[in-house]
């Protein structure tokens, strides 16, 4: 369409052929290509601290929502490898500049309410949208600490302490003024296929009856709770089929779960009753969201916290079932060193 059908009725329209506006951005992730082919990547781009930020989405010409999610397109010149993490790279714009600069960009671990904070922040009185990247618990700190997100969602058990996410901030992001905004208490628990056909009711059963494991990716919350399991019960990782097969969401886990009766996966209530599984709970852990103070106290994160004190979010979300929004919980601020 851009090569041949835009120049085509520009010819015949007799008018010059409309240019995209471009920015140069960071890239967010790192992107591999094939040397010897022009590689065209869809990416979406947020504005944090007056530096762009483009960040990649899912890359098969089949997967269509991908492009009319994007803000843009990055390419890739054929003789090159691909680009780098923190790279510069030029984005040809989809969309324009004001809803770049209005957005908010979202990275850490996987939850459907986050899509249920971005509906509701895009109504008439929010023109804000949430775009965002899937990475895990960590990763999402990482990308705090390197000022490439807005805010991000972790849920970070620290084995010594029993307690979720506050040893992390300290340890991780201690250099810079950031706000932890208690968001909910969840379900999390063994995903099995209808009826259980293995009967897995705890991490044992795992390894007894031979059970195909589908796991999360190196850094998520859920990864590092099922580790825990693991080591509080003596089991090496290498007796667990499948714990090297790696999913990023929680409806990826279901999903695998729901191919074959001897799958089981680890996840959320609400990504079990999405897919119609059988849900065995193990714990109720904290998810929050991290965020600088500069963007808690500015306008786009007092939208933020209106929304997700909204009754209207927490009626959508309690329906999901296996959530309790901790609305009340005042902000935890910590101060860099």
């Amino acid at each position: 369409m851009d090569w041949f059908v835009k120049p085509l009725i520009a010819h015949f329209l007799q008018v010059p052929v409309k240019k995209r506006q471009k920015l140069s951005a960071i890239a967010g992730r790192r992107i591999v290509s094939n040397m010897g082919s022009e590689d065209f990547i869809r990416v979406n781009v947020g504005n944090v601290n007056g530096n762009y930020v483009a960040n990649p989405l899912t890359r098969s010409a089949s997967v269509t929502m991908s492009l009319v999610k994007s803000d843009g397109i990055v390419i890739v010149p054929p003789e090159h490898l691909g680009i780098e993490q923190g790279d510069t790279v030029e984005v040809e714009l989809f969309r324009p500049l004001e809803e770049i600069d209005a957005a908010i960009l979202f990275s850490g671990s996987h939850d459907l309410c986050i899509d249920v904070l971005s509906a509701l922040m895009k109504e008439k009185e929010h023109s804000s949208k949430i775009i965002a990247s899937h990475t895990g618990s960590m990763a999402g700190i990482s990308a705090i600490k390197r000022g490439e997100t807005h805010m991000a969602g972790i849920h970070l058990l620290d084995p010594e302490t029993g307690e979720y996410n506050i040893s992390y901030v300290k340890r991780f992001l201690s250099e810079l003024d950031i706000v932890l905004v208690p968001f909910l208490k969840r379900k999390q628990g063994f995903i099995v296929p209808k009826n259980n056909p293995l009967n897995i009711q705890t991490v044992e059963d795992l390894k007894s009856k031979r059970a195909t494991y589908v796991n999360r990716q190196r850094g998520a919350g859920t990864r590092i709770l099922f580790d825990y399991l693991l080591n509080q019960n003596q089991i090496s990782p290498d007796e667990i089929i499948g714990y090297d097969r790696e999913m990023f969401t929680h409806l990826s886990v279901a999903a695998e779960v729901n191919m074959e009766k001897d799958n089981v996966g680890m996840g959320i209530y609400s990504a079990a009753k999405a897919m119609d599984l059988d849900f065995i709970p193990v714990a109720e852990e904290s998810y929050d969201l991290i965020m600088s103070q500069s963007f808690f106290e500015g306008e786009k994160g007092q939208k933020l916290l209106e929304v997700m004190k909204s009754e209207r979010f927490k009626d959508i979300v309690e329906e999901f079932g296996g959530y309790e929004v901790c609305t009340n919980v005042e902000p935890i601020f910590f101060s860099k060193n």
